[in-house]
């Protein structure tokens, strides 16, 4: 359990050189270089208001109802943002070592960073589309001073992440099927989560089960802090931030035990 912790923080220099440089090659040729990582947001924030709100003419509760279409759009896409971010996470898992075979066999390297870099990369994003979140609910009106605790509310998302992308990483170095099950079982998470639709509105015999979705804690508490201007459900947050934990144990310690066979099946 101490390693699990302590590794990742033990190389956090060189995790540091190669998140930076992972970032850097993502839009080396572009001619917007770094500002895609502001630019992506605003405009998928567009695509949503077109779509979801001007199109479908849906709603969310809470702000939504208040604000009209732009209202809905930020509750919205705040959603969609912690859904990109796992998404973004775990699709790139099952390939993370495959695509690097060198240091599996030629290179002595911690390759439980691979899925650090991933994580780290996606947070950056993830961070880019909070921030326009907040500066978009800002210039509807106020910010509620709950939103302080918005770091809160998302937090426990990240070992969660962690700990399935190390699981699935591991995985897909024995089982190559797995890069083609990985995108159609996000798609069902996004669509079985209180992303695009409140939780409230699924029966009840449907509505527990989706707690188990690692989405739907995530989401409903920062839509909580953000826009209901409501401080977090400590009891449903503690709950979920203690199963993220055993998941982040539990992929470290699977990911440490599948990677001793890495060598011989590459």
């Amino acid at each position: 359990m101490i390693e699990a912790l302590s590794l990742p923080l033990g190389q956090r220099r060189l995790l540091g050189v190669l998140v930076r440089r992972e970032l850097a090659a993502r839009h080396r040729a572009s001619l917007l270089g770094g500002l895609w990582f502001w630019l992506a947001p605003l405009l998928a924030l567009t695509v949503y208001a077109f779509v979801f709100g001007g199109v479908m003419a849906a709603r969310l509760p809470g702000q939504a109802e208040e604000t009209g279409l732009a209202g809905f759009t930020l509750v919205l896409f705040g959603g969609l943002a912690l859904a990109t971010f796992l998404n973004e996470v775990l699709a790139r898992a099952p390939g993370g070592v495959l695509a690097q075979p060198n240091y599996v066999k030629k290179v002595v390297f911690p390759l439980h960073l691979l899925a650090c870099i991933d994580v780290a990369v996606a947070l950056v994003t993830l961070g880019a589309s909070l921030a326009v979140i907040v500066s978009g609910t800002a210039l509807l009106g106020s910010v509620p001073v709950t939103a302080v605790a918005l770091p809160l509310a998302v937090a426990p998302l990240v070992p969660m992440a962690l700990g399935l992308a190390w699981m699935v990483s591991a995985m897909g170095v024995y089982l190559r099927d797995l890069g083609s099950v990985v995108p159609p079982v996000l798609t069902a998470l996004v669509f079985l989560a209180p992303v695009m639709y409140p939780r409230d509105a699924v029966p009840d015999g449907v509505r527990d089960w989706m707690l188990l979705n690692p989405l739907t804690v995530p989401v409903e508490q920062l839509r909580r802090v953000l826009f209901l201007g409501e401080w977090p459900d400590a009891l449903a947050l503690g709950l979920y931030a203690i199963v993220a934990l055993v998941v982040y144990f539990a992929g470290f310690a699977m990911f440490r035990r599948l990677m001793k066979g890495f060598a011989d099946v590459l």
